[in-house]
């Protein structure tokens, strides 16, 4: 194991004075290997593999091999609560006795409501960091950075005759956790639409102009952003501005744009679909909803999910529109905030709320489900979350599982978060139909808040505010269960590219225990709703350190562009992943 590395940061309150070391004596073949676990000033808790051991000092006999220990102590410092965790993969070989001393002071505090956490249950948050921007829009890169910007200004230049603007945002580099100022200079794109092209480059769609809460007004203008250079290009306006619409990349690489408000403060009626090639073409009309729920759907089609409960499925091709499944089971009053998101042809939809500005408007619990790949989709009963919640989000996990993190229970978007705001995260599992409940933010997150899968598997969640409760310049990060339940399998190397259909090798020295092989796509999210990404799940043959892995059929299940490559062991503890890019045009 290499040395510890120290962090500037010390908290006083605890102070476990002992540095990490690792010392290895064979004491003679076929005897059992064993792990001894030191902590000397403060009593810790010791977790192996998922499973609580035992308390510091500990004496572990393990079987020969790879294992994660997870090392837990209070501390002891703060009003609410908090812990020191450490995580460490450690190799024991045959016969081994290897001593590990852990200085827990120089690790992340993380603050939970409950006694005694374990982290392969309820994972756990990172402390709360400073952010340059309030991320109500994040997205990540094909690079594996993250874009995030905040509300900007309008304003109207008289000589050009048009609206103009600019938004602060800013790109986060998790390998140096630097950040680069990327300023759109052009446009607020602040309630604006957005999905990923084929190349990974980010199309942007409409805006904020003027700032009316009677009748928020969008503006035509349609941005670019290139993560290759770092810059925002303005491209051909729509046909009329948009605030809060919802673009979504079809099968063949195009980008479907519908929904919200125009320059003059009403509905957009449009519906636009930006070619591969570049530039619009309009194929008819639809009132729909602010911020619809839209997906690429395995029969070609997109299917308009809601929030509200009359669905429907529209040809991208024609423009025309028939009938989808009828949602029962919605509240009549769940008609904005309820996000949604699709995993192996199965849209789910959790919790939501009432939309206005003043009175309750109490939440829900409630989450529903469609398996778009039947012949004739139908609305299902989920399990409902332990926490009514809107304007919450929804994360799509590489184990297959659904993240819901932040929300409120009650009010609107000026609504004292403090109060209001929902802090434990829950996280859903469509095999059982069951959520867990698990660690809480230190900071609730609520309106203007976003949570975006990272490629090593855990979620940044970040923003609130700007205009709606407290502004939050800051974000944390979430260790999902997953993280602690034992060694991580690796991925030695992967394609850059795969077309449709294709076979392709992975190679990976856990071949042998790989039990899942999966795609996400990369988040964009916004406002609760992510437009971008996608659960899909692979189909795959072991061999002696490789996989030999077949790439998705079509565009219709994988619309083109970037996905996060991961690769799961039998307990669902996934690879860091691979981002690769999927389907003929991307990347190219």
């Amino acid at each position: 194991m290499g040395p510890v590395r120290r962090r500037s940061r010390m908290v006083s309150a605890v102070t476990l004075m002992t540095t990490l070391s690792l010392a290895s004596a064979c004491t003679g073949e076929g005897e059992p290997s064993e792990l001894r676990v030191v902590s000397t000033s403060a009593p810790a808790t010791v977790w192996v593999d998922g499973a609580r051991r035992l308390s510091t000092p500990a004496e572990l006999p393990l079987a020969p091999g790879r294992h994660q220990v997870v090392l837990v102590a209070p501390a002891g410092d703060s009003a609410n609560g908090g812990y020191f965790i450490r995580r460490e993969s450690v190799e024991l070989a045959a016969g081994a006795t290897r001593e590990m001393r852990v200085d827990l002071a120089r690790e992340k505090k993380v603050v939970d409501t409950s006694s005694t956490p374990n982290p392969a249950e309820s994972g756990s948050w990172s402390r709360v960091r400073p952010w340059p921007v309030i991320a109500v829009n994040a997205h990540l890169l094909p690079n594996g950075k993250v874009l995030s910007w905040e509300e900007g200004e309008a304003g109207f230049n008289p000589s050009a005759g048009e609206i103009t603007g600019f938004s602060r945002a800013a790109v986060w580099d998790p390998a140096t956790d630097r950040f680069t100022d990327v300023r759109n200079n052009t446009t607020n794109v602040f309630a604006g639409g957005h999905a990923f092209l084929p190349d990974g480059r980010l199309l942007v769609t409409g805006g904020q102009s003027i700032r009316n809460l009677r009748a928020p007004r969008g503006t035509p203008h349609t941005n670019i952003f290139d993560y290759r250079s770092n810059r925002w290009k303005r491209v051909e306006n729509m046909a009329a501005g948009r605030w809060y619409p919802t673009s979504t990349t079809l099968a063949n690489g195009e980008v479907l744009t519908v929904g919200g408000n125009n320059d003059q403060g009403i509905t957009n009626q449009d519906v636009q679909v930006w070619k591969t090639t570049g530039g619009w073409r309009y194929i008819g009309k639809r009132k729909m909803s602010l911020y619809p729920g839209m997906f690429q759907a395995p029969n070609g089609e997109v299917f308009y999910a809601g929030p509200r409960a009359e669905t429907a499925f529209l040809n991208p091709t024609t423009g025309a529109w028939r009938a989808g499944p009828y949602n029962r089971l919605i509240r009549p009053d769940n008609i904005k905030t309820v996000p949604s998101v699709m995993y192996d042809g199965v849209v789910l939809t959790v919790g939501g709320g009432n939309i206005g500005s003043q009175g309750g408007f109490a939440a829900a619990s409630e989450a529903e489900s469609v398996d778009l790949n039947e012949p004739a989709p139908q609305w299902r009963r989920a399990a409902p979350m332990a926490n009514p919640r809107r304007h919450h989000n929804a994360t799509l996990l590489p184990d297959r599982t659904v993240l819901v993190s932040g929300g409120q229970r009650e009010g609107y978007n000026e609504h004292p978060i403090e109060a209001a705001g929902v802090r434990p995260a829950e996280l859903y599992n469509p095999a059982t139909d069951r959520w867990s409940t698990l660690s809480s933010l230190q900071v609730p997150r609520g309106y203007h808040s976003t949570a975006t899968l990272l490629p090593d598997g855990r979620i940044l969640v970040a923003g609130t505010g700007n205009g709606a409760a407290e502004d939050q310049y800051n974000a944390q990060i979430f260790s999902p269960p997953y993280l602690y339940k034992g060694p991580r399998p690796r991925i030695a190397s992967a394609p850059k590219r795969v077309d449709y259909g294709e076979q392709f090798s992975v190679q990976t020295p856990d071949s042998s225990r790989i039990a899942n092989v999966r795609l996400i796509r990369l988040g964009s999210t916004t406002h609760g709703f992510d437009m971008n990404t996608r659960l899909n799940t692979l189909s795959f043959e072991s061999a002696s350190d490789e996989l030999e892995v077949t790439g998705p059929p079509s565009g219709k299940v994988a619309p083109p562009g970037h996905y996060m490559l991961f690769v799961l062991d039998r307990r669902g503890v996934p690879s860091v992943a691979r981002i690769i890019s999927v389907g003929a045009a991307a990347g190219r």
